[in-house]
């Protein structure tokens, strides 16, 4: 199968995809550096989230609380999916992201959470696009016909994997020191800021999804936009898909960035929080 040749500015990206996604070391330490990458950003969310809310709670809680931040999308889109969830069919993943995560050192030697927010973009573009793109993957060589026939599937899978680990996570609050039934933030809110996690991941589902042709109706759509001969073959290889959906949702990431940490609106919000708290500490 023929692919066409990724932008220039694509090519960079698709080489941290393949370099991310090979083995360490084929026989002394067969992990690929995405999983360790994923545990490492989780962790650092976590313990900020955690240290913010107190940081009292015990080893067990805290740990638990990583995992289900981290595989929560994950495990939620293949009990969808009715698939094998992939963190409990060997003892692997658990020994990866617990070492990781008990291997940090504290919160209070890693930066603010306004600098590790700028910067990760392109970190968790990488990471939410390869969750997506597999998920989109699954969807595509299902078994049941009519998960396979199915467009909206795709997309809803996409929006699970990209913020099922932290709707999870605000919905248990498994970084306060007590866990409680909370609303996650995108419904407490209802913006299209809060809501980014969620609309991204079905975007870059399709995004990905029409460049590497996963359902026959972007084939029909390509082929309105392209010749015949790109109708029933995709226009990027899986990588290069990948590639260009982590892009374009990294700069989204920026977009998030900017108004929750750097437009006016922020700064404004940020010294009214902090001149309440002095008030209630007089």
């Amino acid at each position: 199968m023929v692919h066409s040749a990724a932008p220039a500015f694509i090519q960079p990206v698709s080489a941290l995809f393949d370099a991310l996604a090979t083995p360490i070391h084929p026989t002394f330490f067969p992990v690929a550096c995405f999983p360790l990458l994923h545990a490492f950003r989780i962790s650092v969310a976590y313990r900020t989230l955690n240290t913010r809310a107190g940081g009292k709670t015990s080893a067990a809680a805290d740990l638990a609380g990583f995992l289900l931040m981290a595989w929560g999308g994950s495990i939620i889109s293949h009990i969808l999916l009715n698939l094998p969830i992939p963190q409990l069919l060997s003892f692997s993943p658990f020994l990866v992201y617990a070492t990781t995560h008990m291997s940090l050192p504290g919160i209070g030697s890693l930066p603010s959470l306004k600098t590790l927010d700028s910067l990760f973009p392109l970190v968790d573009g990488l990471l939410r696009t390869a969750s997506i793109a597999a998920g989109v993957e699954a969807c595509r060589k299902h078994a049941s016909p009519a998960i396979r026939e199915s467009l909206s599937i795709q997309l809803f899978i996409g929006a699970v994997a990209s913020s099922g680990g932290g709707i999870s996570a605000q919905t248990l609050s498994v970084w306060e020191p007590s866990w409680r039934l909370n609303r996650p933030a995108f419904l407490q809110e209802g913006t299209l800021l809060a809501g980014t996690d969620v609309w991204s991941g079905a975007l870059v589902a399709a995004i990905y999804g029409c460049l590497s042709a996963s359902h026959p109706h972007y084939s029909s759509l390509i082929g309105l936009l392209y010749s015949s001969s790109f109708t029933n073959s995709p226009i990027l290889s899986p990588t290069d898909a990948k590639a260009t959906a982590a892009s374009i949702l990294t700069l989204i990431y920026c977009w998030r960035v900017y108004h929750v940490h750097y437009s006016k609106s922020s700064v404004v919000g940020t010294k009214k929080a902090g001149q309440k708290s002095k008030s209630k500490n007089q």
